[in-house]
């Protein structure tokens, strides 16, 4: 399957819900598709969790006790930003997806959900997780070829430094001829 080559089954959900039955449930169906799924029955649960764990995805109900999805979005994005975020609501009103968006939620969803659809929304929101990992690499391997060079530049020796031409200097092409 084109999902186990790319090693998304292999990444770590966390979903949180205090409806035990849409937890279980869904952490039934995620974990038969081969994801790694752990699960919280309250935002003080999964802040927990998070603090203790790196997930590559958290799906949370927005509407909890003390603890709601938006506060749990924000410590995830706060410890790993490249952790990726979807909610589940049961309200279906534009004001609260918003709102999720603006928190930096990756995706939603709205309870109740067709099972290719949560299946197709994970998807995206793991592979985009994946993308985030591999910018982070990326930039931190230009990050330590820079400073690599510098070391390399500023430890040559002068005479074979490059100097740069200041602006009072003119270009060769530019230069009146002396006949």
């Amino acid at each position: 399957m084109e999902l186990e080559k790319a090693g998304i089954k292999e990444c770590k959900i966390l979903i949180v819900d205090d409806d035990e039955l849409v937890l279980s449930g869904m952490g039934t169906m995620l974990k038969s598709e081969g994801y790694k799924v752990t699960t919280a029955k309250s935002g003080e649960e999964a802040i927990k969790l998070l603090e203790k764990n790196t997930f590559d995805l958290v799906i949370t109900d927005l509407v909890m006790g003390n603890i709601d999805g938006f506060a749990v979005v924000k410590k995830a994005k706060e410890l790993c930003p490249e952790t990726t975020t979807m909610v589940l609501t049961g309200y279906k009103t534009t004001d609260f997806i918003i709102d999720a968006l603006r928190t930096g939620v990756d995706n939603y969803l709205i309870k109740p959900s067709e099972t290719d659809d949560i299946l197709f929304r994970v998807q995206r929101c793991l592979e985009k997780c994946k993308a985030n990992k591999e910018r982070k690499q990326a930039e931190e391997a230009l990050r330590e070829s820079e400073d690599k060079y510098r070391a390399l530049y500023d430890n040559a020796p002068l005479d074979r430094k490059s100097t740069r031409l200041n602006s009072s200097h003119i270009p060769l092409s530019r230069m009146p001829s002396s006949a």
